[in-house]
């Protein structure tokens, strides 16, 4: 999961000289795609866009996926996941308290 969201960022930001080289995972591990990356429009954003961008195509292309955490129901201090409640349910988008002890 990781990976393709790596992969979409980095797609999104540099195009289709990407093609097929590695992306280095925190684990060490690196993702090849199995099929290069489809070629599609290309935007400039800005770094909380790209990264609300990137949750949104996560929970579109996974229906597992969900985003929890202190603030983010409402789009979260940073504003990362605004919109996603209203698009995805607060069954997928909630907040929970985190508490420190």
């Amino acid at each position: 999961m990781a990976g393709r969201l790596a992969r979409s960022l980095l797609q999104r930001r540099f195009g289709s000289s990407l093609q097929r080289l590695p992306v280095r995972l925190a684990s060490g591990e690196a993702y090849v795609p199995e099929k290069p990356p489809v070629e599609g429009k290309t935007e400039n954003m800005k770094l909380v866009h790209a990264i609300n961008n990137a949750l949104d195509i996560a929970m579109e292309t996974d229906s597992t996926a969900a985003i929890f955490g202190e603030d983010v129901g409402f789009g979260g201090v940073f504003r990362c996941s605004a919109n996603l409640r209203d698009k995805y349910g607060s069954n997928r988008v909630f907040t929970c308290t985190i508490q420190v002890t």
